[in-house]
């Protein structure tokens, strides 16, 4: 499947720069990065959603 993909990036410039954009996101463990940003921004937010809503 990624081979053939390759092959039509050699035709579409833009699926080409959407396999290295991955290729790079792969390299560098995007995923786990991802998913601790996640975390950490549902972490600080929540607590504010709390106060909010005591407020109101």
């Amino acid at each position: 499947m990624i081979d053939r993909l390759r092959k039509w990036a050699d035709s579409r410039p833009w699926l080409g720069f959407v396999l290295k954009v991955q290729d790079r996101f792969s390299e560098v463990n995007g995923g786990p990065m991802a998913s601790a940003l996640t975390l950490a921004s549902f972490l600080s937010i929540f607590p504010l959603i709390l106060v909010g809503i005591a407020v109101l």
